[in-house]
Parts: structure tokens; C-alpha cells; sequence
């Protein structure tokens, strides 16, 4: 069983892999999981979708039963763990929460860690990404789901009683965030 988790969540493009890759080899006792290929690998073996982008079109239970399949996977790891996430998913106005309340219960969860970036930013990432295949959402769109995502979070860090910090992952300024993602998950866990 862990001995915490740190749950990093914010939208697709907001940079999230990029800062916590980064920040590997300061954060050595950390197993880094993502939780969106969990779930993709399980649903590409049962044949329910082909690649990971195609996760976000299937119904709703079948997301749930992946969803928390993943996190019980997660609560089995030992150690530190940092969770790599979306707080929602959202297609065509339809919000998931992407945090199953039941399973977050189970991680030993120490704090929340919310990777924001400009709206305008996370449109142009998108379009230079041609190794994903999402959406093109507006900036309208996108700071909808900001304000779900923050809402989301806000909620599940007051219910357990944990922290949430807020990284802003502005555009070329990815070494700060790391810096920042570092000091908070220090923080989080007590160590300078």
C-alpha cells in the first residue's frame, strides 16, 4: 500500500507530463503513474477503443469501470506515488469528473496539485501536437472546464482536508514549474 499520493491534474495541454518529467530525478522516490494509460491499455485489450484520445467517447459506465479499476490498480503501489490525471473529461458540454471520491479515500492522499495555463497557450499546444489526435475546443470551452476542474478540486481538497496548490505552467516558462512542482510536493510531504 502507498505511503501517500500526490494526485496532478489539469487539462490536456496544460503541461502536466511535461513538468513532472521533468522533475524525475529530483523526486527519485516517486513512482509516477498515469492514470489516463491505465485505462487506455485496459480498453485497448478489450477492444473498446484503438488509442488513448478515444477514451473520452465511450459511455459512461464503461469510463467508470476502467476509471476505478485504475485507481484500485494505483492503490495497491508501494511507496510515494504521484498520480498523473484529468479532474474531468469533457466532450460536447458532458463533464466526467475524472476522481473517483471512493477510491481517492483508499490512496493515503497527502495533497492535489492543479497544472493551469492560459487557455489561448493550451489552444496553440494543442495544434502543434500531432501525436495526440483531441478536440479543438475554444478558449470559451476551455475556461468552462477550467472553472469545473478548479471547483472539482477545491472540493476534494477541503472534503480530505489536504492541500491544493495551483502551478501556473505559463508558455516558456517550464523550468519554473518544475521548480514550483518540486517545492510543493516538499511541502506536501514535510521535507525542505
Amino acid at each position: 500500500m502507498a505511503k501517500g499520493a500526490v494526485i496532478v491534474a489539469g487539462m490536456p495541454a496544460s503541461g502536466k507530463t511535461a513538468v513532472i518529467s521533468g522533475t524525475t530525478r529530483k523526486l527519485r522516490r516517486f513512482k509516477v503513474v498515469t492514470v489516463g494509460t491505465l485505462m487506455a491499455d485496459a480498453a485497448i485489450k478489450e477492444g473498446i477503443v484503438k488509442d488513448r484520445d478515444r477514451l473520452r467517447y465511450i459511455n459512461i459506465h464503461a469510463i467508470d469501470r476502467l476509471r476505478h479499476a485504475a485507481f484500485a490498480s494505483i492503490s495497491r503501489l508501494s511507496g510515494f506515488v504521484i498520480i498523473n490525471t484529468h479532474a474531468s473529461v469533457e466532450q460536447n458540454g458532458r463533464f466526467i469528473a475524472g476522481l473517483p471520491k471512493g477510491e481517492m479515500a483508499k490512496l493515503k492522499l497527502k495533497g492535489l496539485v492543479y497544472i493551469d495555463a492560459d487557455p489561448r497557450a493550451i489552444v496553440k499546444r494543442r495544434a502543434r501536437d500531432s501525436s495526440r489526435s483531441r478536440e479543438k475546443e475554444s478558449v470559451h470551452d476551455l475556461e468552462v472546464q477550467r472553472t469545473f476542474d478548479l471547483s472539482t478540486l477545491a472540493h476534494y481538497a477541503s472534503d480530505l482536508n489536504i492541500p491544493l496548490y495551483i502551478i501556473h505552467n505559463k508558455e516558456g516558462a517550464l523550468r519554473e514549474s518544475q521548480k514550483s512542482f518540486v517545492s510543493a510536493i516538499n511541502d506536501i510531504f514535510g521535507e525542505k
